[in-house]
């Protein structure tokens, strides 16, 4: 038999070691471990592979994602082309062109931009370093089976990935990773959204119905008389044949009055969609995180700004543009709790402000490690018994530990 790589072996050891828990995956594509739907018998419970998507799925991601495209390079060439360039000035009002150009091929630009960065990032792969701190952190790093509900601060397994993974992380079957802070799997651009891009997607949902809602807008008038025209019996008068309408092509008027059908429902559809979104972000929370009730949501910082910067990063003008946050205030890995006074918080004026791994083993009560306070060491076991209390979550730790789940649990 061929021997086995590094990774491979380390992969089969922590499969091994883990191998008493039972996987689920959830009605949202999010791999879980007990405590869901999944019958015994299921090849998810059993740990055999997921069927892989089928053609017709892989088919509709594929429309939807070309779907996107197609639409902007619609607006561009319907707005600039056949309204700023034929419409308008056959209409007499040439003379608002280039402000309307600029509007609108500004918020044209800023949501192709988000779309292309929302579309190539990195949702949130799980980085090599947690991955090196699960290593060093030993039997010390606690785990829970994954429920539907809130879980902070603690690490859960995804059989799948083979890798213990932070608090807010999920499988996307769709891109087959686990995906930090995932918040669903967006097909129109092609990507999971997740920690590194849900900036970029809460952009692309405005700087988008924006878009939509400029464009309709400002030629609505000129819809109206486009229409009105077209549906009127041609008479061949002289007023008929000095409408604005009747200078431009039959295709033309076609195509405009298209693109606003167009921007219309793409007003409608998007402001939906940015409601919803933009009111999971004033709360600090994810769709599928929405619904979980066995706690107060731990990462509400308060207040709607607090909450907003726990994806934008601290405010400043790159909120606006869709870059990665010049100062965030969360890794991905570990995140601010809003329910209690933190350790961090309590020993940020003796230690400095902490990150990292130091941070982690704070925040995920393992104690030791270069940097860290002892108080994490001296507090882990109030930490855990409060987080049993909050969360109703019976910690476990791996077999290979001196320590039965049950001890693990009461610690």
């Amino acid at each position: 038999m061929a021997s086995m790589s590094p990774k491979a072996q380390r992969s089969a050891a922590t499969l091994s070691r883990y191998s008493f828990l039972e996987v689920d995956v959830g009605d949202h594509g999010v791999g879980s471990l007990g405590g869901g739907s999944g019958s015994p018998g299921s090849p998810a419970a059993s740990g055999a592979p997921l069927p892989p998507k089928t053609w017709s799925a892989a088919a509709r991601e594929e429309l939807a994602g070309v779907a996107a495209v197609l639409i902007l390079i619609y607006a561009a060439f319907a707005y600039n082309v056949v309204f700023l360039g034929r419409v308008l000035p056959s209409s007499g009002k040439g003379q608002y062109t280039s402000c309307l150009a600029g509007f609108f091929n500004g918020c044209l630009v800023l949501t192709a931009w988000c779309w292309l960065r929302a579309h190539v990032a990195d949702a949130g792969s799980i980085p090599e370093s947690w991955r090196a701190f699960v290593e060093a952190a030993g039997d010390s790093l606690c785990f829970a089976p994954v429920r539907r509900q809130w879980q902070p601060g603690l690490t859960t397994y995804c059989r799948k990935c083979v890798v213990l993974r932070p608090e807010r992380t999920h499988h996307c079957k769709a891109c087959d990773i686990c995906v930090l802070r995932m918040d669903h799997h967006c097909p129109f651009v092609k990507n999971c959204i997740g920690f590194n891009n849900y900036k970029f997607f809460l952009l692309l949902l405005a700087y988008g119905m924006l878009l939509s809602f400029l464009g309709f807008a400002t030629t609505l008038p000129d819809l109206v008389t486009c229409v009105s025209s077209m549906a009127r019996p041609h008479t061949g008068t002289p007023a008929q044949d000095s409408s604005p309408s009747n200078s431009i092509t039959t295709r033309e008027q076609w195509f405009f009055i298209g693109f606003g059908l167009l921007s219309l429902v793409m007003s409608i559809l998007l402001q939906q969609m940015a409601i919803v979104h933009f009111w999971f972000a004033l709360r600090n929370q994810t769709q599928l995180e929405n619904g979980y009730d066995n706690m107060v949501n731990p990462y509400d910082q308060g207040t709607a700004m607090g909450n907003l910067s726990q994806v934008l990063g601290e405010f400043g003008p790159d909120w606006f543009v869709p870059i990665a946050p010049l100062r965030p205030l969360s890794d991905g890995v570990s995140y601010r709790r809003g329910d209690f006074v933190s350790l961090e918080e309590s020993q940020a004026d003796r230690y400095g402000k902490l990150e990292g791994e130091a941070l982690w083993r704070i925040r995920y009560h393992v104690p030791g490690g270069e940097g860290a306070p002892q108080e994490a060491l001296d507090l882990r076991p109030h930490a855990l018994a409060a987080c049993n209390r909050r969360t109703g979550i019976r910690l476990s730790s791996p077999p290979s530990s001196r320590r039965s789940p049950e001890d693990a649990g009461a610690a």
